[in-house]
């Protein structure tokens, strides 16, 4: 609200996520200081979105909780668990067709099985 020459704003919010906590945590040890991070901070806002000064601008702003370490390491473990199953699959695939080669591949002949070939060719014995 614009007063004379003053802005007053009263803001609240629940203590429901870390990110609400922190940020009021850091307020409460601002005391009457606050009123220089929240221009600063919304100053930055403004510079990096300054589509929100236009007249009819429609403002949305997303809130997304940050994710915490158990979140992290539990979806890290998770494209590990998926990269190491999709390694298995490919290795059965692999020895699935090595073991089809090795049952088609001919079979090596030796000497023996050569002469007896030769042996029992009758083109020749005329």
């Amino acid at each position: 609200m614009r007063r004379d020459d003053k802005y007053r704003f009263s803001l609240s919010w629940g203590r429901d996520t870390a990110e609400k906590i922190a940020v009021g945590d850091l307020l409460e040890k601002l005391k009457n200081r606050k009123s220089d991070l929240i221009v600063q901070a919304v100053w930055e806002y403004i510079g990096n979105h300054p589509e929100v000064m236009a007249e009819n601008a429609k403002i949305v702003i997303t809130v997304q909780s940050t994710p915490t370490d158990e979140q992290t390491l539990a979806k890290i473990q998770q494209m590990i668990d998926a990269s190491v199953e999709r390694l298995k699959d490919s290795m059965k695939f692999q020895i699935q067709q090595e073991k089809q080669v090795e049952q088609v591949a001919p079979t090596v002949l030796n000497q023996k099985d050569l002469d007896d070939m030769l042996d029992n060719l009758t083109i020749f014995d005329q």
